[in-house]
Parts: C-alpha cells; structure tokens; sequence
C-alpha cells in the first residue's frame, strides 16, 4: 500500500508540474501572439515610411527638375537683357555719330 501511495503521491506532482507547464506556455503562447503583432505593425509601419520616402525622393527630382527649367529660363533671360543693353549702347553711339555729323 506504501509503494502504492508513493506512485500515486508521485502522478499527482507530475500532474501539477504538467499543469503548471501548461500554464507557462499558454503564456509564451500570448507573448509570441503580442510579438507577432508588434512586429506586424512595426512592418506596416515601416513599409509605409518606405512608401513615403519614395514620395518624397520623386517630389524632390521634379523639383529639381523645375528649378534647372527655372535656372535656363533665367540665363537665357539674362542673354536677351546683355543682347537689349549691348543693341541700346550701339545705337546710343550711332545717335551720338549723327549728332555729330549734324
């Protein structure tokens, strides 16, 4: 009877370390569960700063582009201004030689 009450005392401590076992991974279970959500959001998270970066990158070379546009328009202005002051001087000089010729 002895030995027998020792098995049976001994699948009762076997029982209560399963359960609490059990228990222990129920709770990883959850851990890995929140985990795994965390790092689900963290993904959306970063694919979306990704997406906008790319945004970004392409409102930054059309800027770029508008600026070089912006940056040949002004030289070419610049050009016709030299060529209106140059065109102003000579004829400025060409009154000045019939003035004197006058």
């Amino acid at each position: 009877g002895s030995e027998r009450d020792a098995l049976s005392q001994r699948v009762s401590e076997i029982g209560s370390e399963r359960d609490a076992l059990e228990r222990r991974l129920e709770g990883f279970s959850g851990e890995r569960d929140a985990l795994s959500e965390e790092t689900s959001a963290l993904v959306s998270e970063r694919d979306a700063a990704r997406a906008q970066v790319s945004a970004l990158k392409g409102e930054l070379s059309s800027l770029e582009r508008k600026l070089k546009d912006a940056e040949g328009e002004m030289d070419g202005l610049k050009r016709m201004v030299e060529g209106s002051k140059r065109e102003g001087e000579e004829l400025k000089r060409e009154l000045e030689e019939r003035d004197e010729e006058v």
